[in-house]
């Protein structure tokens, strides 16, 4: 590309324009011309015209670029950078002095991030991390519980030092029998091999916690409640050593010579170990709800390794498309989902290192979430609600999202909503929400699910009549569907239009609501023909009900008349009571 100018527009917003030299061109932003101890870097793809900005540095986000294609070679074109907003966008021809950044949107999609996964709340010492991570409660309530046990063998322990020799005498075990000894040694022997494995698991949990908290990159906040999480994890870990020592302790020295008390002993504080787990899974309990999750969003990766090459051609077992596709699948176990966020053979290669030693991953960004439907705020919703449904499963979809959650989601995400499983009644009428891309998923809704037996929708003004275009094609060979409800959309005339044509083509449409719409008498006529007139009018459509949409009260008794009774009017104040009602709620 050739530079032609570039300047500071203004306080927000710098600028650069250049006549494009390849189809196809890339650009990177760096703070200065120094070097790259500051670039600017896609989030995502770094081919769309809006995009959001990563920061990096010599290590951080190289190899990344943007690339502006659909400019002839030759022809001039323009890129605006926002870095308080942290934006980048380009246009065709030369610098807008006076022009007005856009923003992208702020929620996130499957585009915005490399890959995104939900872990089970299942108490393990890499679950517990995370829930630490990405929940500030539990961050301050989960070291409390671990520290529960410690703060009991302390007391332990001074009773011990200072109230025991007082109140017993101390003096070695004196066994009846050798048996005795043997048996005390097989149970001590077992307890110790039994908690031996379970403590090297942990230890590789908290390795792996901590190898992830070194990769994470611009993001402090994060690296340090990670790695607090691992520090009381470790705490944790040491329960069981610290018990096993007293436990030890305390039958050779303080039982009296009782085999009983040696075995009521160690039960006594296999109990205190067990304690804080019981109370850490009653408050996620709690605190989440049965079926919560923790969603994992790897924003960025910047890898030490040629990705493609050595990458997903000599080391992989798959492919990454495969890898982005599993972690997104609700039946992996943890296990298996840690396994593709890390290993080189089998997964993204977070943590892992080739055979010469090289991290295959130097860095990468990554956020931790809580999934719980019941309990997620509107806000969490918008921004990260397709994130989240990437990895839902279908049984969470119709029993934990209320129909209200759906039309939210519809709304923002409606290409992934529109993949899940529907069933029975369709409720889409969020005010002002809905436009012809929302029309094309509603068709692959209704024709993909065969429960879906009605649709319930509501247009913004401006694309009603187009979206309802959409309808008319996608419709018109369903033969599932037999209610459809088009309310407070703003319907003209020609709208209408679409809808008789509709009507004429499937017959097996049984009911339909147009309530609070514009097409006034001349749609009204254009509907009662459709049900009455031609060789293709309508005559299986049970009841057509309409109101507040201008019809004149000659014209309702012409319809009603035309249609014997097929088209049904509800007065204008009844729906304005009821409407009344509705916004009040």
């Amino acid at each position: 590309m050739e530079l032609t100018h570039s300047f500071f527009l203004s306080s927000k917003v710098y600028g650069v324009s250049f006549v494009t030299v390849m189809p196809t061109e890339f650009f990177y932003i760096l703070e200065s011309k120094l070097g790259l101890k500051r670039r600017f870097y896609p989030q995502g793809d770094g081919s769309k015209n809006i995009s959001r900005v990563l920061i990096g540095d010599e290590k951080h986000g190289h190899k990344k670029c943007w690339s502006l294609d659909g400019i002839k070679p030759g022809e001039q074109a323009s890129v605006y950078f926002a870095p308080s907003e942290g934006t980048v966008t380009w246009t065709p021809g030369p610098l807008d002095p006076n022009f007005d950044m856009p923003m992208p949107n702020k929620q996130l999609s499957l585009d915005d991030v490399v890959a995104v996964t939900q872990f089970e709340i299942d108490n393990t010492p890499l679950s517990t991390i995370i829930l630490m991570a990405a929940d500030p409660l539990a961050g301050i309530c989960v070291p409390f519980f671990h520290l529960l046990p410690h703060l009991i063998m302390i007391l332990f322990v001074i009773w011990l030092c200072y109230t025991a020799p007082k109140q017993a005498e101390i003096s070695f075990y004196q066994a009846d029998t050798h048996l005795e000894w043997i048996n005390i040694f097989v149970i001590f022997m077992v307890n110790m091999m039994r908690k031996s494995f379970a403590i090297y698991g942990h230890w590789c949990e908290i390795q792996e916690a901590l190898a992830i908290s070194s990769k994470v990159h611009n993001d402090p906040a994060l690296v340090t409640k990670i790695r607090r999480g691992a520090f009381y994890e470790f705490l944790n870990l040491m329960q069981d050593p610290i018990a096993f020592s007293l436990s030890v302790y305390v039958a050779v020295y303080m039982s009296d010579n009782l085999f009983l008390n040696v075995l009521l002993n160690i039960v006594a504080l296999e109990f205190i170990t067990e304690v804080d787990e019981e109370i850490c899974q009653a408050f996620t309990l709690w605190r989440f709800g049965e079926d919560a999750k923790i969603s994992v969003s790897i924003i960025d990766i910047t890898y030490n390794v040629d990705e493609s090459l050595e990458l997903w051609h000599q080391c992989s077992n798959t492919s990454k498309k495969n890898v982005v596709r599993d972690l997104r699948s609700s039946d992996k176990s943890n296990l298996v989902l840690w396994e593709l966020l890390t290993s080189k053979f089998q997964g993204l290669g977070l943590t892992d290192s080739m055979d010469d030693g090289r991290e295959v991953a130097s860095s990468f960004q990554i956020q931790f979430d809580i999934v719980s439907w019941e309990n997620i705020p509107e806000e969490t919703l918008i921004s990260k609600g397709g994130l989240f449904l990437a990895a839902t499963e279908d049984e969470v979809w119709k029993q934990q999202i209320s129909k209200d959650q759906r039309a939210v989601l519809f709304k923002y995400f409606p290409e992934i909503v529109s993949q899940l499983s529907w069933t029975g009644s369709v409720k889409l009428d969020l005010r002002n929400s809905y436009g012809v891309r929302h029309a094309r998923s509603v068709v692959h809704i209704a024709n993909k699910n065969e429960d879906v037996g009605s649709i319930t929708c509501e247009f913004v003004h401006n694309e009603a009549d187009a979206a309802v275009a959409v309808l008319r094609d996608g419709l018109m060979k369903n033969t599932t569907l037999h209610t459809v409800c088009i309310q407070r959309s703003g319907l003209t005339a020609n709208g209408v239009k679409d809808i008789a044509l509709l009507l004429r083509g499937n017959s097996k449409l049984g009911v339909m609501w147009l309530l609070a719409n514009d097409f006034g008498d001349a749609g009204a006529i254009i509907l009662a023909d459709a049900l009455s007139e031609g060789s293709d009018a309508n005559t299986t459509m049970h009841r057509m009900l309409l109101g507040l949409n201008n019809v004149s009260n000659e014209c309702r008794d012409k319809c009603i008349q035309k249609t014997n009774g097929r088209m049904i009017f509800i007065p204008d104040e009844h729906l304005q009571h009821l409407q009344s009602l509705v916004d009040q709620s």
